[in-house]
């Protein structure tokens, strides 16, 4: 049953896929009702195998395209979409999917409005929390252009977020708080300690070019990281944050250290790797490779 079940959960990723100081913040507490409403049944049209994989089962996810990174939980995938609650998108919200039976996997709700399926924020990545029955949604401001959101009028600003929801009755997420950091996260991962029960790590990554203090006297972080241990009481502490682009700008401007990025830039010139690729190359390659310390903060 086990190894029917991740089998019937890669196929339905793939089809999503093909379908497509401390800082400390409080947040508000959440309506009485709960965060899901059930979904209308969609047809399903299962696709032909792929090379490598067997299809189990399959569920169209309301046919609504765009899908974004999943989470599981018990035997309940949740699945985020790539896209807004502007028109044309249905079913902007996470979807939830029931794979109790493999082979027969149903959408069973969706976590829409007020903290889901709004315009400009797509719920980019999910991760879960087992043991506290937690999801953790990262709702990203998304583009126009890449992403087919909508554009927020000229000086309505929108602040990427993680919304936390219990799911202690997996088919009903319910509200449980919302941490709004200070930069805009892209991707995240969660860390356990294994040292202490309940304490959970939260490393995301926002990407900045900046390598010199703000109007604020603050460098921008490349990699923030927070505990989010609180999430249940709304309380999440920045423990550190860390940027090496200054290290990587003097490496580009190191007479000594030329070398390997003359090799790459010119290789970017000729059609070669991009130019991420290149200052990526830059830095791995140096022979100084020890990252500047963190910034902590208690």
């Amino acid at each position: 049953m086990r190894r029917s079940l991740a089998a019937s959960l890669i196929a339905l990723s793939v089809t999503a896929a093909l379908g497509a100081s401390a800082t400390t913040a409080t947040a508000s507490r959440p309506p009485a009702a709960e965060a899901a409403r059930p979904l209308s049944a969609q047809p399903t049209s299962p696709k032909a195998n792929v090379d490598g994989f067997q299809l189990v089962g399959h569920d169209g996810l309301a046919n609504r395209g765009m899908n974004a990174a999943l989470a599981i939980f018990q035997h309940y995938v949740y699945v985020g979409s790539r896209t807004d609650a502007s028109s044309g998108h249905p079913h902007p919200g996470v979807l939830i999917v029931d794979a109790r039976h493999p082979q027969h996997p149903r959408t069973v709700g969706e976590i829409d409005g007020p903290f889901e399926a709004q315009r400009y924020l797509t719920s980019r990545e999910l991760r879960v929390i087992p043991d506290q029955k937690l999801l953790v949604v990262l709702n990203f401001k998304c583009s126009s252009v890449i992403h087919a959101c909508a554009k927020p009028p000229l000086g309505v600003k929108v602040a990427s977020n993680f919304t936390f929801y219990d799911i202690s009755r997996p088919a009903h997420p319910r509200y449980v708080s919302t941490y709004t950091p200070q930069e805009k996260p892209h991707e995240f991962f969660l860390w356990r300690d294994p040292t202490r029960p309940g304490r959970t790590l939260m490393y995301y990554t926002t990407p900045t070019t900046a390598i010199s203090p703000t109007e604020n006297d603050a460098t921008p972080a490349n990699l923030v990281v927070t505990d989010v241990s609180g999430a249940r009481t709304g309380v999440f502490t920045e423990l550190a944050r860390f940027n090496p682009n200054d290290r990587i700008s003097r490496n580009l401007r190191s007479p000594t250290r030329l070398t390997p990025c003359t090799r790459c830039r010119s290789a970017t010139t000729a059609g070669g790797p991009t130019w991420p690729t290149w200052v990526a190359a830059c830095w791995y390659s140096t022979p100084h490779r020890s990252l500047p310390r963190s910034h902590t903060r208690s």
